[in-house]
């Protein structure tokens, strides 16, 4: 919908990364990506979250640790001398489901209904 508003009919690539916290992070290297393997001169990096409909009101532990957000940037080619995203350094533990530290679990129904599928949502 973003694409069409801004009237980029011609653009090759538009997607959505839904990775809650680190949504941002992954489009942000996403577009890095994008412009060093060439062909991409501009990419348009918006992040959004809604979390706060999910969020436990009474637990007071985490509630404090959630909220609703939004912000974009533009990021553009440039030479290599001046390009200030210098590197990247990314990893993923496959083993989060098990995250003891803050969690945001869910019934399967509910998962269903959000996701359209029965897997948890985790956050570590």
């Amino acid at each position: 919908m973003i694409q069409r508003e801004l009237g980029c009919k011609n653009s090759p690539l538009a997607y959505d990364i839904t990775a809650a916290c680190s949504g941002f992070v992954l489009g942000l290297v996403s577009a890095a990506c994008h412009i060093r393997g060439g062909g991409v001169r501009n990419v348009l990096v918006i992040g959004a979250d809604g979390i706060s409909r999910f969020v436990d009101w009474t637990d007071r532990g985490t509630c404090i640790l959630f909220g609703d957000a939004a912000g974009a940037v533009l990021v553009q080619a440039c030479d290599a001398e001046e390009d200030g995203l210098l590197s990247f350094d990314l990893h993923s533990d496959g083993e989060g489901a098990s995250c003891r530290h803050l969690g945001a679990p869910m019934s399967d129904d509910k998962t269903e209904e959000l996701l359209g599928s029965k897997l948890p949502m985790v956050w570590c």
